[in-house]
């Protein structure tokens, strides 16, 4: 399956006059897996949040069924992933009524998988956005809102000594704020990837510096990175207010 990453604003679901029959339409339309969950969690955004997840993997089985029909048994190209982005109603226009229920599994520290699809998938929720990722190797997703003044203390925390260095050395606050974001869904996409969570990427570096001492610039990371040799990164500054950050190991230790 090709590379997808798939970027679904849930305010929809939340905001205006037809917010409740939205939600009831979207939420009848995702698997009897992610109903359960939504079902479990009482909070309006966290519950939307849940049926624009299941939105999206029904849109990411949608789009392997058409490449199966289109090329069976080909393999896709590497490419460059091109982000996708919906609204709710939108979404719902491009998918069947019926579709077949996704069989979940779950692999090491309980990242989940579907049996019977040869892609991986990862999912991640902030503010009004829900993002997947989906990708034929292991993948690790974050999306984060750009907010909060705790920026410092998670950094003593969490990061390592380079990325806090960076950080005291940013003199504006506004960068600073920016950099930290950039940080931590690195932090996010890469615990997400191994299955470990944040305490898989705590003290671990993930901050590229250019041979100056200084971060490339957003023009630059909007292209592949490569990092120690055995990852693949992406990032992305849309919507405006949020980052967003991809974790990929690359396909020869993914395959070895």
């Amino acid at each position: 399956m090709r590379e997808g990453r798939y970027l679904l604003n849930i305010e929809q679901m939340l905001e205006g006059s037809g917010r409740d029959a939205l939600f009831r339409e979207a939420f009848e339309r995702i698997d009897g897996t992610r109903r359960q969950k939504v079902l479990s969690v009482k909070n309006a955004r966290s519950q939307a949040a849940g049926i624009g997840a299941g939105l999206l993997i029904r849109k990411a089985l949608a789009d392997h069924m058409t490449e199966c029909r289109a090329e069976p048994g080909a393999e896709c190209a590497a490419e460059r992933p091109v982000l996708e982005c919906f609204a709710v109603e939108e979404l719902l226009s491009m998918l069947e009524r019926r579709n077949a229920e996704p069989c979940y599994r779950y692999g090491k520290n309980g990242k989940p998988y579907l049996k019977d699809h040869p892609f991986q998938f990862n999912l991640s929720h902030s503010g009004d956005y829900v993002f997947c990722g989906v990708s034929n190797r292991e993948i690790g997703v974050d999306i984060q809102k750009i907010q909060g003044d705790n920026m410092l203390r998670l950094a003593k925390r969490f990061f390592a000594a380079p990325e806090r260095r960076a950080l005291d050395a940013c003199g504006d606050e506004e960068l600073r704020r920016r950099m930290f974001f950039r940080m931590w869904v690195r932090k996010e996409a890469y615990g997400k990837l191994t299955g470990e969570g944040i305490p898989g990427a705590v003290g671990k570096c993930l901050w590229r510096e250019d041979p100056v001492g200084e971060e490339t610039s957003d023009r630059d990371m909007e292209k592949e990175l490569w990092w120690e040799n055995d990852l693949v990164w992406e990032e992305y500054d849309v919507p405006y207010g949020y980052r967003m950050a991809v974790c990929r190991f690359r396909w020869e230790t993914a395959s070895g």
